[in-house]
């Protein structure tokens, strides 16, 4: 075989073997957390070229050294499609991966004031532990007279999660996509958006 022919892989085995274990794991990490696009359509007479893909990368940490990120690819054509659309729609088996990376992010912070969270579409669902958790991210005590610590109506609690959100304004995160109303409705891709935009930002807060 002549060198223009030879490639990374022939490079690894010849010279650097003690290297195969870090690509071996480094792939393991890939086919668990990456998500795989469909092969595009064969073109052909009277096909239509290829949609023009856009790709998203939801950072979930760190493993080590590594980096673990759920990779996501979407047509340019769906504008208002993100991550979590993708996510939902064609890497279902992805979700616990994202969930348990936010309850971990959530919890490190709410832990605080021994509170945990074990279920983000339904803890969240009030707006109560949202308040708390900007409150403790931005570092400032949220006076209880703002929002119902005990919401008893569906009203109450889109007022927390609204007010939740002004308070993700106010810290310089940009307006959340998710409604107040569809988070409080328990939409778990709703509060995952939410949740990921704070860990987006203080992923390394203490």
């Amino acid at each position: 075989m002549s060198h223009a022919e030879r490639d990374a892989f022939d490079t690894l085995f010849d010279h650097a073997p003690d290297k195969l274990n870090l690509v071996k794991k480094v792939d393991a990490v890939g086919r668990t957390l990456g998500v795989l696009s469909p092969p595009a359509p064969a073109l052909g007479p009277g096909r239509c070229d290829p949609p023009v893909l856009r790709r998203h990368r939801l950072f979930l940490g760190r493993a080590g050294t590594e980096q673990l990120a759920v990779s996501l690819t979407l047509p340019v054509s769906h504008p208002e499609r993100d991550a979590f659309d993708t996510l939902f729609d064609h890497a279902p088996d992805k979700l616990n991966l994202v969930k348990k990376s936010l309850i971990t992010f959530v919890n490190k912070h709410l832990n605080k004031l021994n509170l945990e969270v074990t279920e983000l579409e339904t803890q969240f669902a009030d707006g109560v532990y949202l308040v708390l958790l900007m409150g403790l991210l931005e570092d400032y005590f949220v006076p209880l007279h703002n929002f119902y610590l005990t919401p008893d109506s569906f009203d109450q609690k889109v007022h927390n999660v609204s007010f939740a959100f002004e308070l993700m304004l106010d810290g310089g995160l940009q307006k959340p996509k998710a409604r107040p109303e569809d988070v409080v409705s328990l939409d778990l891709k709703s509060t995952l958006r939410v949740l990921y935009n704070l860990f987006n930002k203080y992923k390394n807060a203490e």
